[in-house]
């Protein structure tokens, strides 16, 4: 059995480094001593002696950078919890000037991500060993109950990377190796790409008791399904209360609705976007009636409603830029410095095209081994992006495969008569036919079809990511402090 967990995924201000105090504070003030007596030496005279341990009294966080130790000690003291907090770096870190290992009856132990994944996996012993107050053995690792904080937990987001890294496949042992601990993901982007989640296994998503046995499967059925999946997800996990995401209120603020004026080329751009869907529209229909193909695609209609009202949504923001970027030169020579929010970085999509570049070129035998090699005309456009990313996944370009047979599982005690025995035993020969089967033939006038779709989008003077339009607009990545999640930008060479 294992401990279910808890995201916090807060936004920017509104104290999450509180949060994981109150909780350890929580933690220590439901801590229990207990007292157990032993007799020295099997002497049946001999008088006994005490043992005391500590449950809940050890405590583990974990964050990106050393220097968050102050901060770390300010929470827990400003929320009146005076337990120590222990930096890992001075008592594990196995050099000259390293300090003795406390002895400590309680305390959190501070650590950073990099310490975790230093030592070539010898920390993680040193640490479990810390919080099992030296019994690092299965039976310490299965009683310890305190608390594993991962603050800043997307730092673990690529453990379903090719390859994926040492700090994701860290985080998951250390989850899987203190089963009883009390797991609490702490990330204000936690849930914003569903590849990413592989290390938040505590959310029971996935795995025993769920209908998804792996995260890959979990995954592949929500992506399938779009971004409206996604925002489903957020509620279930909310409503199952193992989540919650909250943003800072804007109450006294002061709002200024402005009004943003379309010129006859923005005008035009967004008429022949939306002849662009219709084509696409209509095109599909036409492949669906094609001999030969079958049903529908489950969720297809759904994916293009859903296309369009992203694309719609990317292209007013885009719109917008212009008068934003005006507004903010005029109010820095005014002397003032100016926040802008965007609802988006607009980086999944940004790297979709980029990849998307990259095996075209590696098809064309060029050389191009990192998305840094690659050399572009313009900044990308994000509603470009929305645009072709519909067509290469939803267009239909070969028929349905057979939907898979789900086979009911084998009762307890066996099957009551042989009908049941050999129904099942039907069953799951026809699920290995169909899974094993090949995959549709896929149709080449739709796949030349699927091919001038794309090309069309490039005939559209679409504008650029909103992101990467402002930055450049207002001087630059010199400029301009971008503080937002993304794990690159483009720039102009």
């Amino acid at each position: 059995m294992v401990r279910a967990g808890f995201f916090l995924g807060d936004g920017a201000g509104i104290g999450k480094g509180r949060q994981i105090a109150a909780v350890l504070r929580d933690s220590f003030s439901r801590s229990v001593r207990e007292t157990s007596t032993s007799k020295a030496n099997n002497n049946s005279f001999a008088s006994p002696s005490k043992m005391i341990s500590s449950r809940r009294r050890r405590h583990l966080w974990i964050s990106v950078s050393r220097e968050l130790i102050e901060d770390a000690r300010r929470d827990l003291k400003d929320v009146g919890c005076h337990a120590p907090v222990i930096d890992g770096a001075e008592v594990l870190g196995g050099s000259a000037n390293s300090k003795k290992p406390t002895t400590a009856d309680s305390g959190v132990l501070f650590i950073t991500y990099a310490f975790l994944v230093s030592g070539k996996g010898k920390r993680m012993n040193d640490i479990i060993t810390w919080l099992t107050h030296g019994n690092g053995t299965n039976r310490g690792e299965g009683v310890f109950d305190g608390c594993i904080i991962f603050d800043e937990a997307h730092k673990a987001k690529n453990l379903c990377a090719d390859p994926p890294t040492t700090t994701g496949l860290l985080v998951l042992e250390l989850q899987e190796r203190l089963a009883n601990a009390r797991v609490m993901y702490c990330s204000a982007t936690g849930v914003s790409n569903l590849k990413q989640m592989g290390y938040a296994t505590r959310l029971g998503l996935w795995g025993a008791g769920t209908n998804f046995p792996t995260f890959d499967s979990f995954r592949g059925s929500l992506e399938k399904r779009g971004v409206g999946a996604m925002e489903m997800l957020a509620l279930e996990m909310k409503q199952a209360g193992c989540f919650v995401a909250r943003t800072l209120s804007w109450d006294g603020a002061e709002f200024e609705s402005v009004k943003v004026q379309l010129t006859p080329e923005q005008i035009s751009i967004y008429d022949e976007s939306m002849k662009w869907w219709d084509m696409v529209k209509s095109e599909i229909k036409i492949a669906l009636a094609l001999p030969g193909m079958n049903d529908t695609p489950k969720m297809l209609w759904s994916q293009y409603w859903s296309a369009i009202q992203r694309f719609a949504k990317e292209l007013a923001i885009c719109i917008k830029i212009p008068l934003i970027a005006n507004s903010t030169l005029k109010q820095l020579e005014s002397g003032h410095s100016i926040v802008i929010g965007l609802q988006s970085t607009g980086e999944a999509s940004t790297q979709a095209t980029l990849y998307e570049m990259q095996a075209q070129r590696i098809a064309q035998n060029l050389s191009v081994q990192h998305l840094e090699d690659i050399s572009l005309p313009a900044v990308l456009s994000t509603a470009s992006a929305i645009m072709a990313g519909f067509v290469r996944n939803h267009f239909p370009v070969a028929p349905q495969p057979p939907e898979p047979i789900k086979v009911p599982r084998i009762p307890p005690g066996g099957f009551s008569n042989d009908y049941d025995k050999q129904f099942h035993r039907h069953l799951t020969m026809l699920a290995a036919q169909v899974e094993n089967a090949p995959p549709p033939e896929v149709r080449p006038e739709l796949i030349w079809k699927q091919q001038e779709m794309l090309n069309a989008i490039n005939i559209i003077p679409l504008p650029p990511s909103p992101l990467d339009d402002l930055i450049d607009r207002l001087g630059g990545a010199e400029k301009v402090a971008e503080m937002t999640g993304r794990s690159g930008r483009i720039l102009r060479s």
